[in-house]
């Protein structure tokens, strides 16, 4: 395919890096080049605005699309959890998967490149597959025993892995289980860690609301023992926390767990507005940078947040903690979102990555605005600069990985 430079106003080639008037050379859908623009010079102009790599959702759960704006986040989390499960249940296969193929067409439309999905594999995979997405979709273990499926064999653009669905949910010898399969195939590791009051007193007292309700679907409690532990403290125990897993939420991390979190290089992902909606709390980001974590953002599913765009999750960032430097934020959405799920041929401009260029229309007069703006969701509009069926964005990522 004919080498193609793509101009405009800034180039983002990573977030510590926001060149203006600049150009990205694509061919056969790589990045061969970033350079200043020379006068005169053949290029396809985008605007005064600026290329960026595609963004990326390191947590969603597509095949809960379906339910969106049909769970009161009213009467707690167990009760969101239970009015969850019963309306899945009750609703067709046909409709889950209209619902989760029109989600993720969407979320590629507001700037997604890649996307971490977490549930079965339908309707998840195919919902990927039609969207133009690159994915890693999560298989996700919960319950006990030991036994794990293989995992379906990669595609072109969509990768498989294991998650164990959370301490209080899925047992210590499945999670283990679970991590040993995800490593065997050089995958993260997926996990909701630390992300209710719920979960946390389950796991020290071992009975409660929580209990009861793993006993009602058929669970034997003693699976989950011993009791007395903290989430990240069992995450700990088990030998799930290294760099290949990824914990999502930690929304009741202390800092002291933070920084143990730190230490061990365990990767981090967070969903602030769910967060919000669902606990009325934040986790402390704050200290996660100041302990050298760089998470991952991820929009949960629309049965707990009204859109799947990370440009909605990174303005609700910007008004929530305004203390967070946007440069981070942005970071979080593109960047540290590609190196947490492994794929470092996104979430940036540099040579080698793939084409995935999108093109927000802005105006500002320097970096930093760029980045502001960018964060603040304060653009005019999003679109791609290559089509998401061109043949050379096709050729250029052949292969297994990114």
């Amino acid at each position: 395919m004919k080498a193609v430079w793509h101009r405009a106003g800034w180039v983002m080639v990573d977030p510590a890096n926001v060149l203006p008037n600049a150009g990205v050379l694509v061919a056969d859908g790589r990045i061969q080049a970033v350079e200043s623009c020379r006068p005169g010079a053949a290029a396809v102009d985008h605007g005064p605005g600026v290329i960026m790599p595609g963004l990326v959702n390191a947590h969603t759960h597509l095949g809960l699309s379906a339910l969106k704006g049909r769970v009161p986040s009213t009467g707690g989390f167990q009760h969101w959890v239970e009015t969850l499960m019963a309306l899945r249940a009750s609703l067709p296969e046909e409709a889950l998967a209209a619902a989760a193929c029109s989600a993720a067409a969407g979320m590629q439309a507001a700037g997604a490149a890649l996307v971490a999905e977490v549930g079965a594999l339908a309707p998840g995979a195919e919902a990927i597959r039609r969207s133009g997405l690159r994915g890693l979709l999560f298989l996700e273990g919960l319950g006990a025993g030991s036994a794990v499926e293989p995992l379906p064999e990669d595609e072109r653009g969509l990768f498989y892995s294991w998650a164990g669905h959370a301490p209080h949910t899925t047992s210590p010898e499945k999670l283990r289980a679970l991590k040993c399969a995800a490593a065997s195939r050089g995958r993260p590791f997926g996990l909701h860690l630390a992300e209710s009051e719920e979960e946390t007193a389950f796991l020290a007292f071992g009975r409660g609301p929580w209990a009861d309700l793993m006993a009602r679907r058929g669970h034997d409690l003693e699976a989950w023992g011993p009791w007395g532990e903290r989430p990240v403290a069992r995450a700990l125990r088990l030998g799930l926390l290294d760099a290949g897993t990824l914990a999502v939420h930690l929304l009741t991390a202390s800092r002291e767990e933070i920084r143990t979190l730190a230490g061990t290089g365990c990767r981090v992902c967070l969903c602030p507005r769910s967060n919000s909606l669902l606990h009325g709390r934040l986790p402390d980001v704050e200290a996660m940078l100041e302990s050298g974590i760089r998470p991952a953002l991820g929009t949960d599913s629309l049965a707990s947040t009204p859109t799947l765009d990370l440009f909605d999750e990174m303005r609700f960032m910007v008004h929530s903690l305004p203390e967070i430097d946007p440069r981070e934020i942005v970071a979080m959405a593109t960047l540290n979102g590609a190196e947490v799920l492994g794929m470092g041929g996104l979430g940036h401009c540099r040579p080698g990555a793939l084409g995935r260029l999108l093109y927000v229309d802005l105006e500002a007069r320097t970096p930093r605005e760029v980045l502001e703006r960018l964060a603040a969701g304060s653009g005019r509009g999003v679109s791609w600069c290559l089509d998401k069926t061109d043949t050379g964005m096709d050729r250029g990522e052949e292969g297994g990985g990114v």
